[in-house]
């Protein structure tokens, strides 16, 4: 949900990743295609940062290799920053995002190479979206579904397998 109590909406279509916004009467705003190499591309999830602002997260596909892939809109849907290389050795899929209280966001996705070649991993950003650390846990195709923050200020994740 958007600040203006519109939606942003996201997922594929034709192997590409798309974004839809639409206002609170359901009216369209602007529909994106997007797109890293036009093969395979597809969005997990989307992040409303407090200032309407899309962080809009997925994988796509480049040189054979499934990468997560992370685009970030401004507030009226213009592209700010796209990329899949800020998460040095990661490789698989982007899942869901969840804000932190420095302003940064934690990352989490699945990287699957083969049955015994799999994982899931949690990467921290920072306000500005660097990366400030990444952390792996292999187990035979863990996927990240969900994570609730703790009143310690940890986190629990639920995964499957």
């Amino acid at each position: 949900m958007l600040p203006s109590d519109g939606l942003a909406l996201y997922g594929h279509f034709d192997s590409r990743g798309v974004l839809i916004r639409v206002d609170a009467n359901a009216d369209l705003v602007a529909a994106s295609h997007m797109s890293m190499s036009n093969f395979g591309e597809r969005f997990s999830d989307v992040l409303v940062r407090p200032d309407g602002s899309l962080m809009v997260l997925g994988w796509c596909r480049t040189g054979g290799q499934q990468l997560p892939w992370v685009v970030r809109t401004d507030a009226s849907g213009a592209l700010v920053d796209a990329w899949s290389y800020r998460i040095p050795g990661m490789q698989g899929a982007l899942r869901f995002a969840k804000p932190t209280a420095d302003g940064g966001t934690l990352l989490f996705g699945s990287h699957f190479a083969g049955v015994d070649s799999s994982g899931m991993y949690v990467v921290k950003l920072d306000s500005t979206s660097a990366m400030q650390w990444g952390r792996s846990l292999a187990a035979r195709q863990l996927i990240p579904v969900q994570a609730l923050q703790r009143t310690d200020g940890g986190w629990l994740v639920l995964a499957e397998q």
